[in-house]
């Protein structure tokens, strides 16, 4: 009785929540789409207990996210992934998070390519130990290069998924300069209108575009070449220390 409980009111938490939306939310990292996510992006808020998605037994009012095994997911969690760490069900929708968006199994990536990848930034894993982001798998070209596009050309050698997968390349970022986060709050011309970098995504950085009266501040990361930086508008952009300067 207690699991179908949980489950119900599992249910009925995730019933309104906007599971596709593709926000950044408001710079420090920013909330990652989904409507449930907590610092970070990861599954912490709303309610849902323990750091990082941990899934934890919480507080008053905190509901426990159900138990699960990833070999039976499509019936412990309905319409989600299981957390292959916690063994608890995650708020992330399967198959539902695009390239460098957070997860926390190789499931919760929309592409059948991309794995849920461990990153770190400032020396430590990022966004936190129970969170990974989607990347694609890098697949080796007869150069001795691999097929990877801008802006995810930094390619991250023997790196584990989250679902315990073998260990392989990825299409990432530079890791040491900025974040998933960072990236995305660019390509999105997320604004700073008070030209500071702590209004922009961990990682992130404000700097002014345009002249004149088009003048604008926007996120922006910094960078060491033009394939590190995603165009904007169709258009390429370039790296004079930061994408787009």
């Amino acid at each position: 009785m207690r699991r179908v409980a949980l489950t119900a009111a599992f249910l009925a938490l995730i019933a309104g929540c906007a599971f596709d939306t593709h926000s950044l939310g408001s710079g420090h990292g920013g909330v990652d789409g989904q409507g449930l996510g907590g610092a970070g992006g990861s599954d912490a808020g709303l309610g849902l207990s323990g750091a990082g998605g941990a899934g934890g037994l919480g507080g008053p009012g905190v509901v426990e996210l159900p138990e699960c095994t990833p070999a039976t997911e499509r019936t412990d969690c309905p319409a989600t992934s299981c957390n292959p760490r916690t063994m608890r069900c995650s708020t992330f929708k399967l198959a539902s998070r695009p390239t460098c968006w957070t997860c926390v199994s190789d499931n919760d990536c929309e592409a059948p390519d991309h794995r849920c990848v461990e990153m770190s930034h400032g020396g430590k894993r990022f966004p936190d130990e129970y969170t990974g982001f989607c990347l694609r798998l890098a697949v080796p070209e007869s150069d001795g290069d691999y097929d990877c596009d801008e802006p995810y050309e930094t390619v991250l050698v023997d790196r584990p998924s989250l679902s315990f997968g073998l260990t392989q390349s990825y299409c990432g970022i530079r890791e040491d300069l900025t974040t998933c986060y960072a990236v995305r709050a660019f390509e999105n011309q997320e604004a700073c209108p008070d030209g500071t970098d702590e209004e922009c995504p961990e990682g992130g950085l404000c700097r002014t575009f345009g002249s004149g009266r088009s003048t604008v501040n926007h996120c922006t990361f910094e960078c060491t070449s033009d394939d590190e930086c995603p165009p904007l508008d169709g258009s390429p952009t370039t790296c004079r220390d930061f994408c787009g300067g």
